[in-house]
């Protein structure tokens, strides 16, 4: 697999019995994700028609999102005693790695089989992060199992907090009838520009309680104060194990969501637009995305996002579906 990807970027097809899915280069994306059933295919993720189309959107649908995923404060963070700045591309904050964060680049790409993979080089200061970082994402499709893998290799200790960030239908329209588990007691608080304070507390008499299942919408309460800034859902969970969710659409699909990562942040879609960047489709997906606590760059109490320079470094999420 070359490191320089053709003019016109690539896309990839993997097919099981029971599932097939498309692939772009662009952000090393999957476009659509699709069940096969005895009444013709069905939508299991939002579904793009092309990469130009999720990139119109503005919702980093399917792609993967980083070098660090979700917020960084101030846009700014320390390593090794120097400061680094960020591209600061919400409000003052850095969101999804930046400006031109890897949702927007081309990977270089190549199907085996089963797998596709895809390879992005990174320069020393893209977006203002250190090091010359060397990316391998690949997505493995097996019967009812959707595998994802993303490590990476850089020449200098740096922050390499990754996601894979699909939006879930399971043929739905409105996700806040599709039931959650998350498993999760706590949860990490926000401020009013919704980066972490630092604190760690527990879901439980809280509209983020998902220990056992429920409709995303059964407490969907706009005027409560954990869910009025964000419009809904927007929160990272303290995740207790591997198994980190499980959402269904009762008596159709169900997936079952496994990862080595320590949070899961759930977003219902809230600002969500279609593929002409304008129409507004709140609430028709839901982003389950395996991350690295947000801001965890500047909060040492968090499980730490940096890697040393010279060792490759990996995580997997896998999604086990029952159609």
């Amino acid at each position: 697999m070359s490191g320089a990807s053709s003019a016109r970027p690539e896309t990839f097809r993997l097919e099981s019995d029971v599932l097939e899915a498309e692939f772009s280069e662009v952000g090393a994306s999957i476009l659509s994700l699709r069940a096969k059933t005895p009444a013709g295919k069905r939508d299991l993720i939002l579904p793009y028609a092309s990469a130009s189309d999720r990139l119109r959107s503005g919702s980093y649908g399917g792609a993967i999102v980083g070098r660090v995923a979700n917020r960084i404060g101030g846009a700014s963070f320390m390593l090794n005693g120097k400061r680094y700045p960020l591209s600061a591309n919400d409000g003052k904050n850095t969101l999804h790695g930046g400006e031109r964060g890897f949702d927007t680049r081309i990977f270089s790409g190549e199907k085996d089989g089963d797998t596709v993979s895809f390879m992005l080089v990174s320069e020393n200061g893209d977006q203002g992060f250190p090091g010359n970082l060397c990316l391998v994402v690949k997505y493995t499709l097996i019967r009812r199992s959707l595998l994802v893998s993303m490590s990476a290799l850089s020449d200098m200790d740096t922050p390499f907090a990754p996601a894979f960030h699909p939006y879930f239908t399971l043929g739905t329209d409105d996700i806040r009838t599709l039931e959650l588990t998350v498993y999760a007691d706590c949860f990490t608080p926000m401020d009013e520009e919704q980066i972490p304070t630092g604190a760690v507390e527990p879901v439980e008499g809280t509209p983020l309680d998902f220990r056992t299942a429920k409709p995303v919408g059964r407490d969907f309460d706009l005027s409560h104060p954990l869910l009025s800034g964000p419009r809904g859902y927007d929160h990272n969970f303290v995740l207790k194990g591997n198994h980190a969710a499980t959402l269904s659409a009762p008596g159709s699909a169900k997936v079952d969501i496994y990862t080595d990562l320590p949070g899961l942040h759930v977003y219902s879609g809230n600002f969500l637009k279609g593929p002409d960047g304008k129409t507004e489709t709140p609430y028709a997906g839901l982003a389950l995305e395996a991350q690295f606590f947000p801001n965890a760059v500047n909060l040492p109490a968090f499980p730490s996002p940096f890697i040393p320079a010279r060792k490759s470094v990996g995580h997997t999420v896998r999604f086990d579906f029952e159609l």
